[in-house]
């Protein structure tokens, strides 16, 4: 168990940063009515800053072997913690949101202890993490790798939109961010 352990198992530490823009679109954005003008008018931004750890099993890869097979494919699987500090804005091109003609009234009723449901605000979250990818073996210290990310948050502001969950029942879950990543990974030592 413990030789298994060593040959497929890796713990793999992370900083990453995304920036993601935010709008309403589809059939509520689409009607001719004040709130639905509200609604396309709302842009938001969110800023991601992830520091965390993740436990790795490659189940068909020797990962000893794997480290000097050059052009081989590495599949893994992932789960991890990490501690996830956002920076949330929420803005209307209507003018200054926490006004009844700007802001669509469902952000308007105080939620979560803040005066709307909506806020601008940075603040140091936790999130679990599960991936899903491959790596591809491109030479001795480099690698091509392919990662389908779920990542779910300690809280339901981190994209700056909470609506208050007793008048607003369709708001269930913390949020959430799905990751397609591609990158490259150079390896500093042996």
């Amino acid at each position: 168990p413990r030789e298994y352990f060593k040959i497929h198992f890796k713990v793999r530490n992370e900083i990453s940063f995304s920036k993601t823009n935010l709008q309403n679109y589809g059939q509520w954005v689409e009607k001719e009515t004040i709130g639905s003008q509200q609604l396309a008018a709302m842009r938001g931004t969110v800023q991601l800053i992830n520091l965390g750890s993740q436990l790795e099993y490659s189940p068909l890869t020797d990962l000893h072997a794997y480290e000097y097979d050059i052009g081989t494919f590495a599949p893994y699987v992932s789960l991890g913690l990490q501690v996830s500090y956002y920076t949330a804005t929420a803005t209307s091109t209507m003018g200054a949101m926490g006004t009844a003609g700007v802001t669509f009234p469902k952000y308007l009723i105080p939620s979560d202890g803040r005066p709307h449901g909506y806020s601008n605000e940075s603040k140091a979250v936790f999130s679990g993490v599960m991936d899903i990818g491959t790596r591809y073996r491109l030479g001795t210290l480099s690698d091509l790798v392919l990662d389908l990310r779920f990542q779910y948050f300690s809280s339901d502001w981190v994209d700056g939109l909470n609506p208050n969950k007793e008048d607003f029942t369709e708001n269930k879950s913390n949020d959430s961010l799905l990751w397609l990543t591609i990158g490259y990974i150079y390896y500093l030592g042996e």
